[in-house]
């Protein structure tokens, strides 16, 4: 039997549905595609149709930030096929990272610096009129000495545009009902959830629901039954506050990590 024709050859960081994350091993940037093509040879390609035009677009939109990771734009990899260049991590996804070092946490203080430039890059796309719709650290980068920048804006949508909002979050950061229909929950109030769910992954240092099988999770989000959230975790009340829809604003919630015991954010 033949080995692997792309070890060694390619590096694969990531795949969904709609695309493959790859690179040549050594290159500084990676290609998102619906299609893993190396050497005018098709290897892989992915069994539903996204939109790389529109991710594009809420690129050039968000411009350069220091918490979004760059993009250098769209280029064709093979006739018809389309990928978009993007800057590539230098350790890599949060979540794995969390999970992979999930016994040797860093300090609370670092955990504090990550929630609050996660939450500086969420602020920063409500700004712009982005609604990200897929809050997560799966969706979350790390680079030198574990600063974040945030990517994949394929499920998300943009004031003004006529961008449909795609299915989103992650069971996990789900909203619970309390006795609405999805549809009446307001985007916004599905954002700053799922925020609080990201401040609780990184200064918990554990994913939400942690160890409880997909079916259970979604259960307990439909009762309505939240993680534990330490009582020595710094972040406590911030995150319970975003858990219970008390805030409006991305932004008063950077404010209010910024503000929290200062000396531990350096």
């Amino acid at each position: 039997m033949s080995g692997n024709p792309l070890i060694g050859r390619v590096e694969v960081f990531g795949e969904t549905p709609t695309s493959v994350v790859y690179c040549l091993p050594g290159e500084t940037t990676v290609l998102k595609a619906p299609e893993l093509w190396l050497d005018g040879k098709r290897y892989d390609r992915r069994p539903l149709e996204g939109s790389l035009a529109k991710e594009d677009t809420i690129y050039t939109i968000l411009g350069e930030h220091p918490r979004i990771v760059k993009s250098l734009g769209l280029e064709d990899i093979a006739p018809g096929v389309t990928a978009l260049r993007l800057e590539r991590a230098t350790i890599g996804c949060v979540r794995k990272y969390i999970l992979e070092h999930r016994d040797n946490p860093p300090p609370m203080n670092k955990r504090l610096r990550m929630a609050l430039e996660f939450t500086e890059a969420v602020a920063y796309l409500h700004r712009k009129g982005v609604t990200w719709h897929d809050i997560s650290t799966r969706n979350a980068l790390f680079f030198d000495d574990l600063h974040i920048k945030i990517c994949d804006f394929g499920a998300s949508f943009v004031d003004g545009y006529d961008f449909e909002p795609e299915q989103g979050y992650e069971s996990r950061y789900e909203v619970p009902s309390r006795g609405r229909k999805l549809s009446e929950i307001p985007f916004r109030v599905q954002e700053l959830f799922a925020l609080g769910s990201a401040i609780f992954e990184i200064t918990e240092w554990k994913v939400p629901y942690d160890g409880i099988p997909e079916p259970q999770i979604v259960q307990l989000v439909y009762s309505d039954k939240l993680s534990f959230i330490s009582e020595d975790n710094p972040a406590r009340d911030i995150i319970d506050r975003c858990w219970h829809e008390k805030y409006d604003t991305a932004e008063t919630i950077l404010k209010e990590l910024g503000e929290m015991q200062p000396r531990q954010l350096l």
